[in-house]
């Protein structure tokens, strides 16, 4: 059997056959520490091949060329920043998500290819609506995988090291996630996109703060601001992290909660509406990291609870393909310094 890096050239190969470009790759001890090595219509080239290649392989990559070869890069993904740093070393580039990239004269090939489909049931049957795997998914995200490591992220998760551990491997294997805990962008956050599906229930009446008991048995979060607690969601989540939204002075906000208890207790203490005729939408978040990560963000808007993680307002924004998804490009443009790009 062919293993997935050997099936990954051989799809290049392919690829190069479709377009009739002459190639001639030699693999094993000839290719002198290379996956492999020859020619591409004349063109001497050296072959690396990487499931999921970051900025740093890319850089391996330059520091390795040998004088007066091509260096191509074949991956199954490859995120926006790592082909930009591919072309600005001059290295050529095949993703098995459709991107052929050769510039080397006399071969000027830069085009979109017919996209093969060999890791694409792996992303598929990874159960990313599994609370602990979506955990662990929003984390490399929000870049707090790669910036703390496992055990950091296992204390912000309230999981065990075992588990973020496993949930890792399971991310790598899928190709969402390299080995530095960076995420495969855009797939990671698409193939979130995909189970994003919360259920809001329209309510009459908002929470308050000095609510007492109450806000006691709704679990807002407002007395303990480092625990879990509601926050923000959809259209004012994206506000608060400076999304280019305008929001009504009558708009009903959207709040995630943290549980299903919260929920209960909400219908019963706020009353359930009508939509249209409603103070907010409640819904429980897809998984407990979205109320655990909350943010002040009163300086950008001015509502007294918590925001989400940017990256939960941006998942918000994705599941409308029309006008979310124009939002989201236009709040890329002009993103805050704080504001990670996943998307």
């Amino acid at each position: 059997m062919r293993s997935s890096l050997g099936e990954l050239l051989d799809g290049f190969l392919t690829t190069l056959r479709e377009l009739e470009l002459d190639a001639t790759l030699t693999t094993g001890e000839r290719a002198q520490g290379w996956d492999a090595v020859g020619s591409i219509e004349g063109v001497s080239v050296a072959v690396a091949i990487k499931a999921a290649p970051n900025t740093a392989d890319v850089s391996a990559l330059a520091a390795r060329r040998p004088a007066g070869v091509y260096v191509v890069l074949v991956a199954r993904r490859l995120s926006a920043t790592v082909r930009d740093a591919l072309i600005e070393h001059d290295i050529g580039f095949f993703d098995t998500h459709g991107h052929l990239r050769l510039w080397r004269r006399p071969l000027l090939v830069d085009t979109t290819v017919a996209a093969l489909t060999v890791e694409a049931g792996a992303s598929r049957r990874l159960r990313l609506d599994v609370p602990s795997l979506m955990d662990v998914a929003l984390a490399v995200l929000d870049g707090s995988v790669a910036t703390g490591g496992v055990r950091a992220t296992a204390s912000l998760l309230d999981r065990s090291p075992g588990t973020v551990s496993k949930q890792l491997a399971a991310l790598r294997d899928a190709h969402l996630v390299d080995e530095r805990g960076e995420p495969a962008v855009p797939d990671l956050f698409d193939s979130i996109v995909d189970v994003w599906s919360p259920v809001r229930v329209p309510l009459a009446d908002l929470p308050r703060p000095n609510g007492g008991a109450v806000n006691s048995r709704l679990k807002l979060g407002f007395d303990d601001i480092a625990g879990p607690g509601w926050v923000l969601a959809d259209s004012f989540a994206a506000a608060a992290w400076g999304a280019p939204i305008v929001i009504g002075g009558d708009a009903a906000p959207d709040f995630y909660l943290p549980d299903v208890q919260s929920l209960r207790h909400a219908r019963t203490l706020l009353g359930v509406a009508e939509f249209g005729r409603h103070a907010c939408t409640v819904a429980v978040a897809p998984a407990p990291y979205v109320c655990k990560r909350r943010y002040d963000r009163s300086h950008v808007i001015d509502l007294p609870f918590r925001a989400p993680s940017a990256v939960i307002a941006a998942l918000d924004l994705a599941m409308d393909p029309a006008r979310g998804r124009e939002t989201l490009e236009l709040w890329s443009r002009n993103l805050p310094p704080e504001v990670r790009r996943v998307w």
